[in-house]
């Protein structure tokens, strides 16, 4: 059977009601005001074989609580399979409570209903598929910066200018044979964190500023859905610096949406520029990989925590120790590692990665590397934020450094201890060997 690409599209509002608990903010921190709508975009591929589908949404992260029941009601709703789906999330720090660690925080209604419009945005993509050609492309910029600022003998969240950094904008456009555009996906590694933290004002920084950018650009070319999806961005923000030079300038909202319109214009000149792929046949696969964590406190180092915690007030450690006591109060020992989801498309030419935390850029580069070497002519996306957001996944030179991520960051995702530094080599030989087997 002649293989055909075929792509469809759609799109649905996912912004939380007034008064919702935000995911990455104080506890008593609620919704007052909305500077931008949030939402969810569905892109469906097929080849006339096998079809996938690209979700990507503005909240913070995902964990398996809502990716298993998303994919099982696009099962239950359409012939694509639960397996076939790829769910990104945007690391919006701005956005709805919606993770199984604060459950006393979620709006269930809002939850129920944001698994539902996500299940029928695919649904409706699916049910618009048209045929269409694949291009690919980028551009680059000066949007983003690696964040990890060497001061003394610790590493502090700072803009640091030597360190690597990523400032590709990449596209992928899905072009009808009249050259209309059915849908485009566009894709940075950092971290939307440019607004001003803790503030009670849903928003999706610079994401929402860029695709609002590129719905304006590309208004009379198709008016195609628009996604965004975020690669591996674990060390690296937003560009916006202080005067001082040595710190991160918390912006307004105005401010914030000039500086993504800017990505958005790269955003669209990459897709306009873009290359066309042979986007079949589709291949998949999924797998769930054990890494290792490093020793779990004893109980006399979680007691002395437990007196740190309450003499600095330090409430986020405070949810920590009383999670990880839940779990020793149930009889059970704390764990020693983490399932951790790998999922790859291969669409054609094109090589989708997708990890489940947040990945340090050195390590989606290197699979990237890999990829591109091992089959010349072709292009790779390594995606951080998929399917599951388990913890700060670092490179094993960072432990020895220190800093948030490689030290104190486990706290924040209810996990007993930081990855082991083994863990890079083991995640990117794991995500090569499962892309291998759609070679």
């Amino acid at each position: 059977m002649a293989m055909e690409l075929t792509a469809g599209g759609a799109k649905a509002a996912i912004t939380p009601p007034l008064g919702s608990a935000f995911q990455s903010s104080r506890a008593d921190l609620r919704v007052e005001s909305v500077l931008h709508d949030l939402y969810a975009t569905a892109v469906v591929l097929g080849d006339g074989a096998q079809k996938v589908a690209i979700v990507g949404l503005d909240v913070l992260g995902l964990d398996s609580v809502l990716v298993n029941a998303v994919r099982e009601r696009v099962a239950q709703q359409t012939d694509i399979p639960g397996a076939n789906v790829m769910i990104n999330a945007a690391h919006n720090h701005f956005g709805p409570a919606i993770l199984q660690d604060l459950p006393d925080e979620i709006d269930q209604g809002y939850y129920q209903g944001l698994v539902q419009s996500l299940a029928d945005a695919v649904t409706r993509a699916d049910a618009n598929l048209e045929p269409v050609a694949l291009r690919l492309g980028d551009a680059s910029g000066t949007f983003a910066v690696n964040r990890r600022r060497q001061e003394g003998n610790d590493v502090v969240l700072g803009p640091n200018y030597d360190g690597n950094v990523d400032q590709r904008v990449r596209a992928l456009r899905c072009e009808r044979l009249d050259g209309s555009v059915v849908a485009m996906l566009f894709s940075v590694a950092f971290h939307p964190t440019g607004f001003a933290y803790r503030e009670p004002v849903v928003n999706g920084d610079y994401v929402a500023a860029a695709r609002q950018e590129v719905e304006r650009q590309f208004a009379d070319r198709g008016a195609p859905v628009v996604g965004f999806l975020q690669g591996c961005a674990g060390n690296m923000r937003v560009r916006v610096i202080a005067p001082d030079g040595t710190s991160f300038h918390p912006c307004s909202g105005a401010e914030i949406d000039i500086h993504g319109r800017g990505i958005g214009a790269l955003a669209a000149r990459a897709a306009r520029e873009a290359a066309m792929v042979v986007g079949y046949p589709i291949k998949t696969a999924h797998e769930m990989v054990a890494l290792p964590l490093q020793t779990p406190p004893d109980a006399d180092s979680l007691a002395r925590l437990r007196r740190e915690a309450a003499a600095n007030n330090d409430g986020f450690s405070q949810l920590w120790l009383d999670s990880m006591q839940a779990i020793l109060s149930r009889g059970e020992a704390l764990p020693t590692s983490v399932d951790f989801p790998v999922q790859v498309f291969r669409i054609g030419g094109l090589w989708l990665v997708g990890l489940g935390a947040e990945v340090f850029l050195e390590i989606g580069q290197q699979i990237e590397a890999a990829l591109t070497a091992n089959h010349v002519g072709q292009a790779a996306w390594t995606l951080g934020y998929t399917n599951a957001t388990i913890g700060y996944v670092c490179t094993e030179e960072s432990y020895a450094e220190g800093g948030y991520e490689p030290s104190r960051s486990h706290r924040f995702y209810h996990l007993p201890a930081p990855y082991q530094p083994r863990v890079e080599g083991l995640l990117v030989d794991a995500a090569l060997r499962i892309a291998g087997a759609l070679a």
